[in-house]
């Protein structure tokens, strides 16, 4: 069997540039529980699966990251990120935000074939905490799973070597920047949200029929990603037989009508710990 190989050519003539969102491509993928590469990440899955339930399970989060074609680029260093706000935060100067989790310090020739980077959920929505490296290997989180709401991603910046950190006109790649949004839908990160619903459902309404009820209540949409169980018990309080909820899959696609905690989506402790 004959085997093509791929090699890359720039013009000896092309005038170097300084890295672009154009320049890379970025893709996610879902983790199952042992850590392998699953599927790549839907719309839905952007916008709808990162739960508490998936933060406290540590269910990672798989990035590749490749360069679209080898321009002719300013060798620079350049720094990978993730999180949200990175520009801002690495600064370093604001309360708000912390610096973001570090996940790679290397010079654009490194992308010419496809990196790739694990992160847990919980950087989504932390920065580091002060006094903590900044290195995702042993980087600590400035936060937990029980808050944080918004979106987030990988963010990319080139340094011009005239202060040690990035700055925030050096951030040429954002976290809105992706191969999971399709064309025609508007830019966007990783969706999360961590924080309890704040806002239950009411007007609930019971209809009994010939073996079944009918349940049906009112919600005003809030942006939580989120939901909530309907239980069903006998008079006596004990469990109804045959009923219940199925053992999920960590990587189906959620159609938003079950809701997982953490104690059914990894029962035996987070993903990856023995």
């Amino acid at each position: 069997m004959a085997l093509a190989a791929a090699t890359w050519a720039v013009s000896p003539h092309a005038t170097a540039a300084p890295p672009s969102a154009d320049d890379f491509q970025v893709t996610y993928y879902l983790t199952d529980e042992e850590g392998n590469r699953d599927r790549k990440l839907t719309l839905q899955d952007m916008q709808q699966f990162w739960n508490r339930a998936r933060c406290e399970c540590k269910q990672k989060i798989r990035v590749e990251i490749t360069m679209r074609a080898m321009q002719a680029i300013d060798p620079v260093q350049l720094q990978t990120f993730v999180g949200p706000n990175c520009d801002i935060a690495q600064l370093g100067n604001t309360s708000q935000y912390l610096p973001c989790v570090l996940l790679d310090t290397s010079f654009p020739m490194a992308f010419s074939t496809t990196r790739s980077f694990e992160f847990e959920p919980i950087w989504l929505a932390a920065g580091v905490e002060p006094g903590s490296p900044q290195s995702i290997d042993e980087a600590r989180p400035a936060g937990s799973c029980d808050t944080g709401q918004g979106a987030a991603g990988i963010w990319m910046c080139a340094e011009n070597g005239q202060q040690a950190q990035c700055q925030q006109e050096e951030f040429f790649l954002t976290d809105t920047e992706n191969l999971n949004v399709p064309e025609g839908q508007t830019k966007a990160g990783i969706a999360y949200d961590f924080t309890a619903p704040v806002a239950p459902p009411t007007s609930f309404d019971i209809k009994t029929g010939d073996g079944a009820v009918e349940i049906s209540w009112q919600l005003d949409a809030t942006g939580d990603i989120s939901g909530f169980r309907v239980l069903c018990a006998h008079e006596s309080g004990a469990p109804v037989e045959g009923k219940g909820i199925d053992p999920p899959s960590p990587t189906a696609i959620n159609l938003g009508n079950v809701y997982y905690t953490a104690e059914h989506l990894c029962p035996d402790g987070p993903f990856g710990e023995e």
